[in-house]
C-alpha cells in the first residue's frame, strides 16, 4: 500500500499536486493506516539519514549529498536538510561536524535504539 500511495503521489508531483494527491490518500487509506508504525512510513533513518551519511563519509560535499537525495526521493533541499539537521536536534554545521568526526553514529543509535543492527551494518566499517 505505500508503494501505491508513493507512486500516485510521484505522478501527481508532475502537475503540482503533490500535497494534494498526499493527504488525499491518507485520508482513503487512513482506516488501513491507523495501525501503521510511522517509523516504517516515513523513515527518515533509511532514506535520507544513512544514503547521506554514508555519501559524506565516503568525502563528498554535503550539499551535493543533500541535492542527490533530494533528487532521488523527489523531494526538496530543504526536506533532506531538516532532516539531517532538525530532526536531530542539530545546526548544519553541527550534522557536518559530527559525521566528519563520526560521533553522529552514536547519537543515531541513541534517537534510532530498535536500529542499532542497521546502523551499525550500514555506517561501522568492519
Amino acid at each position: 500500500m505505500i508503494d501505491e500511495i508513493a507512486v500516485k503521489v510521484r505522478d501527481a508531483a508532475l502537475s503540482g499536486q503533490k500535497i494534494a494527491m498526499f493527504h488525499y490518500q491518507i485520508l482513503v487509506n487512513a482506516e488501513k493506516l491507523k495501525d501503521l508504525d510511522p517509523v516504517a512510513f516515513c523513515n527518515n533513518l533509511e532514506d535520507y539519514l544513512i544514503p547521506v551519511i554514508k555519501s559524506m563519509l565516503e568525502g563528498h560535499d554535503y550539499r551535493k549529498v543533500f541535492n542527490a537525495v533530494a533528487n532521488k526521493l523527489d523531494v526538496r533541499y530543504n526536506t533532506v536538510s531538516a532532516q539531517c539537521t532538525r530532526a536531530l536536534g542539530l545546526t548544519t554545521e553541527g550534522f557536518v561536524s559530527m559525521v566528519k568526526e563520526r560521533k553522529i553514529i552514536d547519537l543515531l543509535k541513541e534517537k534510532y535504539p530498535n536500529q542499532v543492527a542497521l546502523i551499525k551494518r550500514e555506517l561501522v566499517k568492519p
